[in-house]
C-alpha cells in the first residue's frame, strides 16, 4: 500500500493508542482506525501482544494493565512536553543553573512581555494578588518600578494576610529607594515582612493556595510568569516558601538594610 505506515511505526502508535483502539476493536476496525493494511496491523498486534501490551481474547483484541499503564504514562509524558513547549519563552530567561520544580510548569499559564508592552506579564500577577485574602511570596530581586503596585493590589481589600521573605541584596535595594515609604509596610500588623538567603532566581507567590506563580527576570526587567492553579504546584510551593521562611528573620518596623531584625519565624 503507497505512503501506508510501517509496522515499526503501527507498533509505536499502537503502543501510545492501545486502550483507544484495541480495548474491544476487531481488526476490520483497527485498520480503518490506523489508516493501514489487515497485514500491517496484524503484525504490529503481535509485536504488542509480545511485549505484553495487548491480549487477543474472544476474538477482539484488548489492552493489558501494562498497556494501560504505559498509555497513561504515555499521555501525562506528552502532557508534560507541550506544557514545557508552552512555557519556553519564560523559561529560557532562567540561568542555565536554575532550578525549579516541575510540577510549576505543568499544566501553567504563561504570559511573555513584548517590548511595546514590557510589563504586560505582571498583569495575571496583580489580578492573582487583587483576588487573594492570604499571600505568600519569595522575592530574589526588587521591581523598583512596580513595588507600590504589588504593595496595592497585595493588601486591596478589608481582609488580607501577607507574608513575604525577600533576600537581603532586595532590602538593601528597597532601603535605599527614596521612592520606597517603609512606614506603611513595616507598621501594618497584617504585612509580614522577612530578610534571608534566597537561592532561586525566580519570585515566587502563592494566593490563598489555590493557586501559585514565578516571575521570571531578566538583567533589565520581567521575562515572563508562569500561573499555576494545580494541587501539586501550589503544594510544591508551600514547601518552597515554608523552606525560605525558616531561614529568614523578621524585619522589623526600625530596620534599615543594615539594622535589627526579629527572629520571629
Amino acid at each position: 500500500m503507497t505512503g501506508e505506515p510501517g509496522h515499526r511505526d503501527v507498533v509505536g502508535r499502537g503502543t501510545q493508542t492501545v486502550p483507544e483502539h484495541v480495548r474491544v476493536e476487531p481488526r476490520r476496525e483497527l485498520v480503518d482506525a490506523l489508516g493501514c493494511s489487515r497485514s500491517t496491523v496484524e503484525r504490529a498486534l503481535r509485536s504488542l501482544e509480545n511485549g505484553g501490551v495487548a491480549t487477543y481474547r474472544n476474538g477482539e483484541w484488548h489492552a493489558t494493565f501494562l498497556g494501560r499503564f504505559l498509555d497513561r504514562r504515555f499521555r501525562a509524558y506528552r502532557s508534560e512536553v507541550a506544557d514545557a513547549a508552552s512555557a519556553a519563552p519564560v523559561l529560557e530567561s532562567l540561568p542555565r543553573d536554575s532550578e525549579m520544580p516541575p510540577a510549576y510548569v505543568s499544566g501553567a499559564d504563561a504570559w511573555t512581555g513584548t517590548p511595546a508592552v514590557p510589563d504586560r506579564p505582571l498583569t495575571p500577577v496583580f489580578e492573582s494578588l487583587r483576588r487573594a485574602e492570604r499571600i505568600r511570596a519569595v522575592v530574589p530581586r526588587a521591581l523598583a518600578g512596580a513595588i507600590d503596585r504589588f504593595h496595592e493590589h497585595a493588601t486591596d481589600g478589608e481582609t488580607y494576610d501577607v507574608s513575604v521573605v525577600v533576600s537581603p541584596a532586595v532590602w538593601g535595594e528597597l532601603d535605599c529607594l527614596d521612592a520606597f515609604d517603609r512606614a506603611p509596610v513595616l507598621t501594618d500588623p497584617d504585612l509580614d515582612l522577612y530578610r534571608g538567603p534566597v537561592s532561586t532566581t525566580y519570585t515566587l507567590w502563592i494566593a490563598d493556595e489555590t493557586e501559585m506563580g514565578v516571575i521570571v527576570h531578566t538583567s533589565t526587567g520581567v521575562s515572563g510568569v508562569l500561573r499555576n492553579e494545580h494541587e501539586d504546584a501550589v503544594r510544591a510551593a508551600l514547601n518552597e516558601f515554608q523552606s525560605v521562611k525558616c531561614e529568614a528573620d523578621r524585619i522589623d518596623a526600625s530596620a534599615t538594610s543594615t539594622g535589627s531584625m526579629n527572629d520571629d519565624r
